[in-house]
């Protein structure tokens, strides 16, 4: 600390004293933040009042017990008490008392503590000299230092600007000055005493070095200034949070070019200046000039367009190539040209003198007009026998790079002669001549028309003479032409056509099939199939993924041979006739619907849903589900059932694994019900990825054995199933690497101080135990992916800072062939990666290491031992255990009415839901809480396929029975003994796949003393499930940090029944938020860490008083924490680039609330409503600029809400019902969670839903509800809940018909998380605390009545 410091702060106090003499009596106090703080700062008071200083003794029996000073101003002597060694806070408090009974040495003395850590006896018994009216109070400081500011010389302009931005920024950043110590204006100060800037001053202040500011401040306005300090500021914590969290190379180019990319990514990065800066920053262009599309206008015309880029780059785009072929030869054809036009600055219509036809064939009239954002071409043909060309330019006025060049080109011929080519050619003429010539990419020497089928014909003349529908190969040799000769293509009586062969003219891209799937439907185009195997979409050439080339056969053999049903062996597909009976109908409406396909010459994987599409796959749904249902009770369908079970089906004899194809009924359903409800709007790849038909067919019995659907989205018009042992591991193959990946990154981060040793060489390791988890390829994966990333960081940084790995594997029947053994014994100096590509995959091509020293560095940081524990009586400490919760699973048979439902959106959506019973844990289709209507045809054909499924266990001998369903039952896993052995011998315990919910670890058979903390928890499906959840059995640490939270700021409150009301609290809404507290780490009691602590003990109050308040008996309110939206988010594809509901969005922008959001249920008069209002909370001193800045918060979140929801609309989007799908599952998510953790046990009802409020969840699922407003004359947008410092009475405001405005004293935000919800509520009914009643919302809303 600097002495200027010291000096500005003791004349801060002892001017005060001059002024503000203290009286007999009086007591102050001072906390600082370190213990060497305190000598220096009593050494300058000394010396800053020491023509009033006199010594101090304390005498005990005639010995000095106590020296130090007093300052006499006066009216008192100011006795200066500071601890140090060997004095006890209990002399404080006799020292204190003394002073307040004018006793002894305290006579006409008066006193001033200053002390560091805590002396809670001495806070409450005296002013604290940074409170208001004080001479350190921050707010006074602040506003002294902005009027020193003014007083600064002009020469000082950068100097000024960078402080009074500073300024600023500490009292927006903080929010209140209470939690803050006045030596965060040490650098403040310091920098007032300068002349000028430094680097070195720049860095501190976080900025980049700006050589340019001093002469930009002599030209510009504040408002300009303000703006350049903020971008510098804002791009040097950019830069500092991807070197931070490591993520430089995913964040850095979303901002910088390559350049800058490779020179901010070192650790030297913040020596660059702010001009460096930005010159390395991605150029970014707003202006946008696109075509969109082009249409033919022409009424029953038989012209077909195509349209494809010169380069899928932005500038090549702008070139089109547009065929027309005109088979039924019009002379006259009209087109439209649309234009995305957007951009400051640019006019949003075309304009006709910006139309330029730069060429025009003799025998072609082109005109042109414009309306808006269109370009409208009239193109008429003098022979339309002829191939004519035309070019036509557009360029906006007085923009060099918007422009449109249209190369245009007719034919008098049928698209389908040269459909291979629609993704590989090109408009092209010699300028020199005018010679029109259409280039053709294929491979070298071969040109293929039509079909392409018959035999291949060798030519030797340029001149080619076709049909009008050919079906031919043509093999050249190339070298027999020049390299200026064309070829001359005659289609039937046309003229001929200049032609040149380019093997390069185009440069297919792969794409995940997926994509594909997305592109069809939004683009309204099916997928062509050229002769080589390339996939053609509206003209742009792609690579099918290899797996998808298989499956394309399959369907094509499928189509081709009219199958019904298929057994594949060795590559080859084997037809099997299928016998129907009585059920004639249905075989007939198959048949129609194969036909579609054989007439339209394509596939499902290829064909767009146009209306016929539609229209016969709806008729043979329908004929399948009739059939069914119209079976009776009773009847046995033998060979028949058999049939109709088989059809659409691919059985893999050697692989045992029977595939659904896209010709099943249930896919044909789903496909339906997908692209009726989607239309055309684009949606995400992530969230398509979630709409699968799994659930709806979630078990098969096959050929005398049990199956289980497999969770999969890269073929997305089939179904897979493989025996129900095998998609265990798959699906926990899905998530398990990552989640080892991530407990492992948050408990290194959480508990650093264990890996980091003095003097030790190497790091500690981290201990896991991997507990019945025998197929551990995924375990290992994570270890191993996590190892590397710390191995590339010790390289990149020059420091060994990788920590090491030991492995304990348990099995109840000892050792067993695990992944970490392979993995261990693996030579990889062979170069044989074989199970473990993923690990070369990793390795970048210019890494330091090679990738086979990378794999045996890896080998020596992974230990790892069998151990055999068949009674799970002592297991090794570890600092994470990940358990596979065991349990014997049985595919049985049950009541639809009886199994728990997770259907949603008409079923589109669909989850397995457990349904929990005698022990049991069972999952499967079931309709429990979802019923079934006449209308709702996808949700008809899964019932009757999981009817006919349970018929045909055996063979369809047993009576038929209709609402009987096939599930997956699971014994009772819940060892309660072998688990507390894991809890006692583990630090976290994370549990796979369990087989109980959050419910379970808040409840006594799961928690029975109050001692488990939920970490986290991980779901990728839904609300019903969870993929891992990981548990604490080690509280102390978690009590320990509330109990000195508790002993800073409420010791009364300081008991055990508080401590487990806050843990069970945080457990319910957010067990991450205690953890964070203890990453921040209390025991070095910062301002800012102490004010953190606040921040998350006042959200546990804002949520009970939130309750307390707003609960009605018609309105079930849940509160949910922003970071839980963000969360579920992710797991449920909604964290694509363009959703609201990500961290961007939500958690780092500042514009929109991160607290909570408060979601009410409200069921009056048979209807339903949803109530959505966010909650803003801050806790200390709350300044204006603080309430302004919340209210603004809420303003913009509620407006997004509503808006992303559809609220007040009379249709909805598609994504506006996922949204409110995704609510609806938070929303009942976390009333689960409040109900089995007992967070409100006086109104548990209202928040069991599924025992006590079945419809209610049946109206969310089925989004028969309204999203209401209708209480925004009492909530307004939203709310802010402000704990005031210093504030002793409550007080609710509506401030400007923007928020509610809950005033309260700072001491309910720091106590009301150790309080139940009932008891604030009934303290407010009775009047106890004075929280108007009148202002709770029900006695609000009997009053409006």
């Amino acid at each position: 600390m600097s002495n200027q410091f010291y000096e500005y702060v003791t004349k801060k106090i002892n001017g005060h004293f001059l002024v503000n003499t203290p009286k007999p009596g009086d007591k102050y106090y001072l906390q600082l933040e370190e213990e060497s703080h305190v000598q220096y700062l009593k050494d300058y008071l000394e010396k800053e009042a020491k023509d009033q200083v006199k010594a101090f003794e304390y005498k005990l029996n005639g010995v000095t017990e106590y020296e130090t000073i007093t300052i006499d101003y006066g009216t008192s002597e100011l006795i200066i008490a500071t601890q140090s060694e060997g004095i006890q806070p209990d002399f404080f408090v006799k020292l204190r008392n003394l002073v307040s009974e004018q006793e002894e040495e305290g006579i006409n003395r008066s006193l001033l503590v200053i002390y560091h850590g805590q002396l809670d006896s001495i806070d409450g018994g005296g002013a604290n000299l940074q409170k208001e009216g004080m001479p350190l109070n921050p707010q006074k400081i602040l506003e002294e230092l902005k009027h020193e500011l003014k007083q600064m010389s002009e020469n000082k302009g950068a100097l000024v600007e960078v402080i009074n931005f500073h300024l600023k920024e500490i009292e927006e950043e903080f929010n209140s000055f209470k939690g803050v110590s006045f030596f965060d204006f040490e650098e403040i100060l310091s920098l007032m005493q300068k002349t000028e800037l430094s680097k070195k001053d720049f860095l501190k202040l976080r900025f980049f070095h700006d050589q340019e500011l001093d002469s930009f401040i002599q030209t510009s306005s504040k408002k300009e200034i303000r703006e350049r300090l903020r971008e510098n500021r804002d791009l040097y914590e950019f830069v500092q949070e991807s070197h931070f969290n490591e993520t430089t190379e995913a964040q850095l180019p979303k901002k910088f070019n390559e350049q800058g990319v490779n020179k901010l990514k070192h650790d030297h990065w913040n020596e660059l200046t702010l001009q460096e800066v930005i010159k390395l920053k991605a150029e970014k262009n707003k202006k946008v000039f696109e075509l969109e599309e082009v249409t033919n206008v022409n009424d029953h015309s038989s012209v077909a367009v195509w349209d494809r880029p010169h380069k899928t780059t932005k500038t090549g785009k702008r070139i089109r190539y547009i065929a027309i072929f005109n088979p039924s030869q019009e002379k006259e054809i009209s087109l439209k040209f649309k234009y995305l036009i957007e951009g400051k600055g640019v006019r949003k219509s075309l304009e006709q003198s910006q139309v330029k036809v730069e060429y025009c064939n003799p025998l072609l009239e082109v005109t042109s007009n414009v309306r808006t954002n269109n370009l409208y071409l009239t193109l008429t043909s003098n022979q339309v026998q002829n191939t004519a060309q035309c070019t036509v330019k557009y360029k906006v006025k007085n923009e060099n790079t918007l422009y449109s060049e249209l190369n245009i080109m007719i034919f008098p011929f049928s698209s389908e002669v040269l459909k291979d080519y629609a993704g590989t050619y090109e408009v092209k003429r010699l300028k020199e001549n005018d010679t029109e010539y259409l280039t053709l990419g294929n491979k070298e020497g071969e040109l293929r028309l039509g079909d392409g089928s018959h035999e291949p014909i060798f030519q030797e003349q340029s001149l080619v003479k076709v049909s009008e529908e050919p079906n031919v190969t043509y093999h050249f040799d190339q070298d027999l032409f020049e390299e200026d000769q064309f070829m001359q293509l005659v289609v039937g009586e046309s003229q001929p056509i200049s032609i040149k062969l380019s093997v390069d003219a185009s440069k297919p891209h792969p794409i995940p099939n997926i994509r594909l799937y997305k592109e069809k439907r939004e683009k309204r185009a099916s997928i062509v199939l050229s002769t080589d195997g390339k996939l053609i979409l509206k003209n742009q050439i792609y690579y099918p993924q290899n797996e998808y080339k298989d499956f394309l056969d399959y369907e094509m053999e499928w189509v081709n041979q009219s199958m019904q049903t298929a057994v594949l062996s060795a590559g080859v597909l084997s037809p099997i006739d299928l016998e129907f009976g009585a059920y004639y109908e249905l075989r007939e409406a198959y048949n129609l619907f194969l036909n579609y396909f054989k007439i339209k010459k394509t596939v499902p994987m290829l064909a767009y849903w146009d209306d016929e599409y539609k229209r016969v796959a709806l008729n043979y749904v329908q004929a399948y589900v009739k059939a069914i249902e119209s079976i009776q009770e009773a009847d046995r369908l033998f060979e028949v059932g058999h049939s109709i079970l088989r059809l659409g089906v691919l059985f893999n004899q050697k692989e045992q694994i029977v595939y659904f194809t896209p010709f099943h009924p249930v896919n044909v359903a789903f496909q339906l019900e997908l692209n009726d409800q989607l239309g055309e709007e684009e949606i995400s790849e992530s969230v398509l990825k979630r709409l699968r038909a799994d659930a709806l067919a979630p078990y098969l019995w096959f050929e005398g054995k049990a199956y289980k659907a497999e969770s999969q989205s890269d073929l997305p018009e089939w179904m897979v199933y493989r025996a129900k042992e095998e998609v265990v591991v798959a699906e926990a193959d899905r998530f398990l690497s990552e989640v080892v990946k991530e407990k492992l990154n948050q408990f290194v981060d959480h508990f650093t101080s264990l890996f980091n040793q003095k003097n030790q060489v190497t790091r500690a390791p981290l201990y896991l135990n991997v507990i019945e988890i025998r197929n551990d390829e995924m375990v290992l994966k994570g270890i191993v992916e996590w190892i590397f990333r710390q191995l590339k960081d010790s390289y990149e940084k020059n420091r060994d800072e990788v920590i090491p790995v030991e492995v304990r594997l348990y099995c109840d029947s000892g050792r067993y062939r695990s992944a970490f053994d392979q993995f261990a014994a693996k030579d990889f100096m062979d170069d044989d990666w074989e199970q473990f590509e993923y690990l070369y995959a990793l390795i970048p091509k210019n890494f330091i290491l090679s990738p086979q020293e990378v794999a045996e560095k890896i080998q020596s940081l992974i230990n790892h031992y069998h151990i055999q524990n068949e009674h799970f009586n002592d297991f090794d400490y570890a600092h994470i255990s990940f358990y596979k919760m065991s349990g014997e699973e049985q595919v049985i048979t049950d009541k639809m009415e009886y199994i728990k439902s997770g259907n949603a959106m008409n079923g589109l959506y669909s989850t397995l839901a457990p349904t929990v019973k005698d022990g049991q844990f069972s999952m499967g289709f079931g309709l429990r809480g979802y019923a079934i209507e006449e209308e709702d045809l996808l949700l008809r054909c899964a019932k009757s396929f999981n009817e006919l499924n349970v018929h045909m266990k055996d063979n369809g001998s047993s009576s038929f029975a209709h609402g009987v369903t096939a599930l997956a039952s699971i014994t009772d896993a819940r060892d309660g003994y072998k688990l507390q052995n894991i809890y006692e011998s583990s630090h976290w315990v994370t549990l796979i796949e369990p087989t109980v919910d959050l419910g379970y670890f808040s409840s006594k058979q799961g928690n029975p003393d109050n001692e488990l903390i939920i970490i986290h928890y991980n779901d990728q499906s839904s609300s019903y499930r969870y993929d891992a959840i990981t548990v604490t059995k080690k509280t102390a640490q978690y009590q320990a940090v509330i109990k000195d939270y508790l002993n800073h700021e409420k010791p009364d409150l300081n008991t055990d029944e508080s401590i487990k009301e806050i843990i069970q609290t945080f457990n319910v809404i957010n067990g991450e938020w205690l953890l964070s507290m203890i990453q921040q780490g209390l025991s070095n009691e910062t301002a800012r860490n102490v004010h953190k602590s606040r921040e998350k003990f006042s959200l546990l109050a804002a949520v009970k008083y939130s309750l307390a308040m707003f609960t009605t008996d018609d309105i079930t309110w849940v509160p949910i924490s922003l970071e839980e939206i963000l969360r579920v988010a992710k797991a449920i594809g909604l964290n694509h680039a363009n959703s609201p509901f990500t961290v961007k969005a939500l958690g780092k922008s500042g514009s929109y609330s991160d607290d909570l959001l408060l979601i009410g249920m409200q069921e009056t008069d048979g209807k339903l409503k949803m109530h959505f209002y966010p909650i803003e909370v801050k806790i200390g001193r709350n300044l204006s600029n603080v309430i302004d800045k919340a209210r603004n918060q809420v303003v913009r979140t509620k407006s997004l809400f509503d808006f992303e929801l559809g609220v007040g609309e009379t249709e909805t989007t598609f994504s506006q019902q996922y949204y409110r799908m995704f609510f609806a599952h938070l929303f009942l998510a976390n009333a689960k969670k409040l109900f089995e953790g007992k967070l409100w046990s006086e109104r548990e009802r209202n928040y069991d839903f599924e025992q006590n409020r079945l419809s209610v969840i049946e109206r969310l699922m089925k989004g028969e509800y309204e999203i209401s407003n209708e209480l925004t004359e009492y909530f307004n947008k939203g709310v802010v809940v402000s704990f005031r410092t210093e504030e002793t009475t409550s007080s609710i405001e509506r401030v400007d018909d923007d928020i509610l405005l809950l005033n309260l004293p700072e001491q309910y935000g720091i106590s009301g998380g150790s309080y139940s919800i009932e008891e604030i509520r009934q303290s407010i009914i009775d009047g106890k605390k004075d929280i108007p009643r009148e202002e709770m919302l029900e006695t609000y809303k009997t009053n409006k009545v």
